[in-house]
């Protein structure tokens, strides 16, 4: 039996490549994520995943200019899917945009909100084997 589609997605790209999906759910809830790599990953100079994880430097960053796309819009939930586990990652858009929660990242020439991962809500997603 097909399973029933409860909600709906957009496409949220930068020039051809798409950076996230924009969910709209039935029920009206509206969230963004950001499909990463784990090697996407914020280290903030730590050599591995781990140790940054250890030490609560470890982050997920969102280019600024969706961040404000996202606040015009009034899409108040937003996280990291990540690609090779299906985990997911989520906060708040104003946990986001507070300058005293984040840090500043350039990254591919844009300027992006970093905030640690010890911040967010982590989803388990399901590993199919």
């Amino acid at each position: 039996m097909p399973r029933k589609k409860d909600h709906t997605t957009e496409k949220v790209k930068r020039g051809r490549i798409t950076v996230g999906l924009i969910h709209s759910y039935d029920d009206g809830r509206v969230l963004y994520l950001a499909e990463r790599r784990l090697r996407d990953m914020v280290r903030a100079g730590e050599k591995t995943m781990g140790a940054a994880l250890d030490k609560e430097t470890a982050a997920w960053a969102i280019e600024d200019e969706i961040l404000i796309k996202l606040r015009a819009r009034g899409i108040t939930t937003v996280g990291v899917e990540v690609r090779e586990n299906g985990d997911r990652y989520l906060a708040t858009l104003a946990d986001f945009l507070d300058r005293a929660k984040t840090k500043g990242v350039t990254w591919s020439g844009r300027q992006h909100r970093a905030l640690p991962v010890h911040l967010m809500e982590r989803v388990p997603g399901t590993v199919k084997m």
